[in-house]
C-alpha cells in the first residue's frame, strides 16, 4: 500500500518506479532486464519475469508487483499470461539462485533509494545498511 499524493507520483511514475527498482535489483544479481511500455512489467530475454497490477484508489496504489523467483511456472503454460499469447514466463533463479529474503532486501533497499526514503532500523534510528 503505497499513498502516491504523499510519495508526490503520478500512477505512470509508480509504474515506472516499480519497473526500474526490479530492474536494478536484477541487475544486481547479474540478470540484464527490461521495461516495455506497450506491455507493462519486467523481461529478461523475450519472456516476462515480473508483473505490475494496480488499483489506485483515494490516492493510494494497492496490489503491486509481482516478481517469479522460484516457482513452478507450468501453470503459465494453459492460459495467456497478461493476455499475450506465447508469451513465456522466467523466474529470477533460471538465471542465478537468489532467496526470496535476499532479492527482498536488495528490492527495497533499491525501492527506498529511488524514492529518497531511507531505511531505518526500528530501535535507534540509525540506517540499516
Amino acid at each position: 500500500l503505497l499513498n502516491i499524493k504523499r510519495l508526490g507520483v503520478s500512477p505512470i511514475a509508480l509504474v515506472d518506479l516499480l519497473e526500474l527498482t526490479t530492474i536494478q535489483t536484477l541487475k544486481k544479481f547479474h540478470i540484464t532486464a527490461y521495461s516495455d511500455p506497450k506491455a507493462r512489467g519486467i523481461y529478461v530475454d523475450t519472456m516476462k519475469i515480473a508483473s505490475i497490477g494496480l488499483k489506485i484508489k483515494n490516492k493510494c496504489a494497492y496490489h503491486g508487483l509481482a516478481i517469479n523467483i522460484d516457482m513452478d511456472l507450468s501453470p503459465f503454460e494453459s492460459i495467456n499470461p497478461c493476455g499475450y499469447a506465447d508469451l513465456k514466463m522466467t523466474s529470477v533463479n533460471h538465471f542465478q539462485t537468489v532467496s526470496l529474503e535476499n532479492f527482498q532486501d536488495q528490492w527495497l533497499n533499491y525501492l527506498l533509494a529511488n524514492t529518497r526514503y531511507h531505511r531505518y532500523n526500528c530501535c535507534d534510528d540509525t540506517p540499516n545498511h
